[in-house]
């Protein structure tokens, strides 16, 4: 039976009797999302136009108490899944968590090196601008900790079937959390097989800025290591804000730049892009969001490509180009 299948059953019969025995002041609470789009896009390596028209959502449960969490969500994306699904006890910093969830122990915006716990998300487009949308796997987390200081291990594993606790992947991380500042030092590798990542990551945050910066080391034994980086920071203005990024990954020099406007109450601009540094080539997304009302929001937007094309732009995407694409999108949230 599949790991999906063993979650619904086991939350199925966890968060149910939990909420029985609740008492009114911590209800069981009730959250969706859905987005219907319509996508004009130009396929250059196939010199072709398409109309697209994906639909997603979710719907899920939420049941907190005074020391256990315990949540259910079924998605919809290209088919139904079951999504974040776990059950959580403990304090806010020592506690035990398992089940079906995503882990980052990233700090980054755009990008991250530490983001291995679980697997990319590949049911969303198959362009960059999506390389941090992870899918949930089986996954145990123990944290443990006092006041400012505090440890965590993680015991995941990418894929549906679980054949061997060699193919899991297993992390450790210490970090400590202070007035506007995070550090955090670690490692993640797979049980079974080289190499191992070796992390350090720090994120400081005031009123109006923010910065923040990811190491990554891949360990190889007898081949030749690899370095990674990512430097980044924010200032906030009245009514906009602006971040910068210099990624550094697998010797690749990237840029991500993105600036946000709130023109009003109601609408909202966002320009966004990388600039792959050895040539120059650059890849935009910019979209205009306007408020409907308190849970509806229509946003129209655009993916451009500039100067040399393939798929340099993420590790992540092997079989696609990257193209250009016009959107519209429609959001519901409750």
């Amino acid at each position: 039976m599949k790991p999906r299948i063993y979650a619904l059953l086991i939350f199925l019969l966890s968060v149910f009797p939990i909420a029985e025995g609740a008492e009114r002041r911590e209800p069981i609470r009730l959250s969706g999302d859905l987005e219907v789009a319509i996508e004009f896009e130009y396929r250059a390596s196939e010199d072709e136009y398409l109309f697209d028209f994906p639909l997603y959502g979710d719907l899920g449960l939420l049941y907190q108490g005074a020391l256990v969490e315990s949540a259910l969500l079924v998605e919809l994306i290209e088919e139904v899944s079951i999504g974040e699904s776990y059950i959580m006890g403990g304090s806010d910093i020592s506690y035990l968590k398992l089940g079906f969830f995503k882990e980052d122990w990233g700090k980054a915006h755009s990008a991250s090196i530490i983001d291995i716990l679980n697997k990319r998300d590949d049911r969303y487009p198959g362009n960059f601008f999506y390389r941090n949308e992870m899918r949930p796997n089986p996954l145990f987390l123990l944290s443990y900790g006092k006041g400012d200081m505090a440890g965590q291990i993680a015991l995941s594993h990418k894929e549906e079937n679980i054949e061997s606790i060699n193919d899991a992947l297993l992390g450790v991380q210490s970090f400590v959390i202070g007035t506007g500042i995070d550090i955090s030092i670690g490692a993640i590798r797979e049980i079974g097989y080289p190499p191992p990542l070796f992390f350090l990551s720090a994120k400081g945050e005031g009123l109006s800025y923010g910065v923040w910066m990811e190491f990554g080391w891949w360990y190889y034994g007898d081949g030749p290591d690899r370095v990674d980086t990512i430097i980044g920071a924010r200032q906030d203005f009245s009514r906009s804000s602006v971040l910068a990024e210099f990624i550094l990954e697998r010797a690749r020099p990237f840029l991500f730049l993105e600036e946000e406007f709130q023109v009003d109450t109601q609408i909202k601009f966002d320009l966004q892009g990388f600039i792959y540094l050895r040539s120059f080539s650059a890849a935009l997304n910019g979209y205009i969001e306007t408020s409907l009302d308190e849970k509806t929001t229509l946003q129209l937007g655009t993916y451009l490509f500039f100067g040399g094309r393939g798929t340099f732009f993420s590790r992540f995407i092997e079989e696609r180009d990257n193209d250009d694409t016009v959107y519209i999108k429609l959001n519901y949230s409750f």
